[in-house]
C-alpha cells in the first residue's frame, strides 16, 4: 500500500469515496457537510490531501492541516490536525486508517508540530478505537458544535520521539525517561530520531 499526496486526476474519485464512507456511518445524504466532503480539489489546494493506494486503487484518504490552513479547526499555533479520514467501505479493516494517521504523525514531525489534533463524531466508534490504540487522548474541553446539536469529540496526540529512549512518545511509559533527561543531555533528536547532536535540528 502506497501513501502519498493526491493527484488532480484522482480528486473526483476521492470525493466519491469520502462521501460513501460518511454515508456508511450514518451521515445523511442531504447534510450540509456533504458539499465539503465532495470538494477534494479545494482540500488539496488549501491543505494537504493524502491518499492510500493499493494495486492502483484508491483505498483511503485524509486531509492534513497545519495551523493556519483553512482546514485547521482545533490546531493551535505550531500544531497540526487532520480531518476527513476515510477508508473505502469495501476496504475497511485492513489498517488503511492507521497507515494514514501514521503519515499525518510523520508530517507533523517534519514541520516540528508537537501535537496532532482531530475531532470526530460521537457515533464513529471504530474511529475512536483506532485513535485510542494509536495513543491519542481525549481533550473534552475542546469538544465543539459545528452546527447546533452536533457535538464533535476532540482528540490529540504528541508527535515527537522520546529524547532519552528514542521511541515514539505515543507508546509506552516515559516517566523514567523524563527523570533521566533531568540528569543528563538527550540521547536522541525528538523530531527525526537520530543520535544527538542532530545535524538537522541541532540537538533539541
Amino acid at each position: 500500500m502506497e501513501i502519498r499526496d493526491a493527484r488532480p486526476e484522482e480528486y473526483a474519485a476521492i470525493a466519491e469515496m469520502t462521501v460513501a464512507a460518511y454515508l456508511a456511518v450514518g451521515v445523511a445524504p442531504d447534510a450540509p457537510y456533504m458539499a465539503e466532503l465532495r470538494d477534494a480539489e479545494h482540500r488539496a489546494k488549501n491543505a494537504e490531501l493524502v491518499v492510500a493506494v493499493d494495486g492502483g486503487r484508491l483505498v483511503g484518504s485524509v486531509t492534513f492541516a497545519p495551523f493556519g490552513s483553512e482546514y485547521a479547526e482545533l490546531a493551535r499555533p505550531g500544531e497540526a490536525e487532520f480531518r476527513m479520514l476515510v477508508a473505502a467501505p469495501a476496504e475497511q479493516g485492513r489498517g488503511i486508517g492507521a497507515a494514514l494517521v501514521a503519515e499525518c504523525l510523520r508530517r507533523a514531525r517534519v514541520i516540528r508540530a508537537p501535537t496532532l489534533r482531530l475531532s470526530t463524531a460521537p457515533s464513529m466508534h471504530a474511529a475512536h478505537r483506532l485513535y485510542d490504540r494509536l495513543g491519542f487522548h481525549r481533550v473534552p474541553e475542546l469538544d465543539w458544535e459545528p452546527i447546533p446539536g452536533i457535538i464533535l469529540r476532540s482528540y490529540a496526540a504528541p508527535t515527537a520521539f522520546c529524547a532519552h529512549c528514542g521511541s515514539p512518545l505515543i507508546t509506552g511509559d516515559h516517566a523514567p525517561c523524563r527523570t533521566a533527561l533531568t540528569e543528563g543531555p538527550p540521547d536522541w533528536c525528538p523530531w527525526c530520531r537520530t543520535p544527538t547532536p542532530c545535524p538537522a535540528h541541532h540537538a533539541t
